[in-house]
């Protein structure tokens, strides 16, 4: 009897509320397959200091940073593609550099018939944000936390849109 609201306010903000203008308008054709991944170094600046590193004690967090930051990512893909059939995945620390898994991986299958990959990893070189929907006329390619643009592709062209950071 108790209600439960969810606090992700990424759909409303402008990049995203513009790729879902686009998937209805079915820009990119019917879309087939989506590939997420969020991947960054060990003690990231993009993850706001705080006195204590709470997200990657499990204990506090739940079980670290993907627990932080993959649910305002994944809210946004039901946004987009609705109920899930399937949902699998797998997690796991690789680096030992805390109690936290580190590496996720996870896959669903939405009763829309999209395929989402999604893959993060927070103790890697590389600093990558970035969300590919690859539809049957073409792509949008955006980041989730870097609000700047969204990268239309169709048939050998690429358009930008470009937005103000928020």
């Amino acid at each position: 009897g108790v209600k439960t609201t969810v606090a992700h306010y990424r759909r409303q903000q402008p990049l995203f509320l513009k790729v879902k203008e686009l998937l209805q308008q079915q820009v990119i054709g019917e879309v087939r397959l989506v590939d997420l991944k969020m991947y960054q170094p060990h003690q990231s600046q993009i993850i706001t200091k705080t006195q204590t590193n709470w997200r990657v004690d499990p204990s506090i967090s739940g079980g670290g940073l993907f627990y932080d930051l993959a649910p305002h990512q994944l809210d946004l893909m039901f946004y987009f593609f609705g109920r899930a059939a399937k949902i699998s995945g797998m997690a796991f620390n690789s680096s030992h550099y805390y109690d936290a898994d580190d590496i996720t991986c996870g896959q669903i299958l939405f009763d829309s018939g999209v395929v989402f990959n999604g893959a993060w990893c927070f103790t890697v070189s590389e600093r990558k944000d970035l969300c590919e929907i690859i539809g049957s006329e073409g792509k949008l390619t955006f980041p989730i936390f870097d609000h700047k643009q969204i990268i239309l592709e169709m048939k050998g062209t690429k358009t930008t849109i470009e937005f103000d950071r928020m």
